[in-house]
């Protein structure tokens, strides 16, 4: 091996261990402090093919796939709009179907439905659903809108579209800090929570799941 043979193995070795001392200190400046947070979930779920109940619906309020040209009627939802911003085109090229709430042009509410993998960065994790199941998540309705039936109609609209496309299941993971999620998808839709699990995020990007308990809840 010559001089410059071994100067450059030298110069990789030092690379390679510059790349793992950064990891690590990554690693451990997400463990020392905020940046780890422990969520408890629940998995809930549904037969796509149960009865719908109804609700009256304001007739102001309209319903709808969102196209990437909407990205600009949600500008006006506040914190909400930083996070929505991010993946809103990523999402639609995905194959992922965004149904929104319009008022007059202005959006007030949506929810996100995925047949294909999808990273929950709210939840920290990977979710992969099964070839008979649609996956619901990121509701949102503006504040000054809830309470009317926003959000039922919202997953009226996941129930609908998992329907039409053929699909046994509906699945969505929530917080289980997250009680009028809860509330509504079981009290008015009949979901149950049919598995509870701790996740473990760190520094907001990792999602490692660390309890995990199957139950035939209600």
């Amino acid at each position: 091996m010559t001089a410059a043979d071994r100067n450059m193995a030298k110069t990789n070795t030092v690379t390679r261990l510059q790349r793992v001392t950064s990891a690590a200190r990554t690693l451990l400046s997400a463990l020392a402090g905020r940046a780890v947070a422990v969520r408890d979930l629940e998995v809930i779920e549904r037969d796509v093919a149960a009865p719908i109940p109804g609700a009256r619906r304001d007739p102001d309020l309209i319903y709808r796939p969102c196209t990437t040209d909407d990205e600009t009627a949600f500008r006006g939802i506040g914190p909400q709009w930083r996070a929505l911003s991010r993946h809103f085109k990523a999402r639609l090229d995905r194959g992922h179907m965004c149904i929104g709430c319009f008022d007059e042009g202005r959006g007030v509410g949506y929810i996100w439905i995925a047949t294909g993998t999808e990273i929950d960065r709210t939840l920290g994790l990977h979710v992969r659903p099964k070839r008979d199941q649609v996956y619901g998540f990121d509701l949102f309705v503006l504040p000054d809108y809830r309470g009317r039936a926003v959000g039922y109609w919202l997953v009226r609209s996941w129930l609908d579209h998992a329907r039409r496309l053929g699909k046994r299941r509906a699945t969505g993971i929530v917080l289980s800090t997250n009680r009028p999620m809860l509330m509504l998808t079981r009290t008015a839709f009949g979901f149950k929570s049919v598995h509870r699990m701790r996740a473990v995020q760190l520094a907001g990007r990792f999602g490692v799941v660390v309890r995990g308990r199957q139950e035939g809840l209600t």
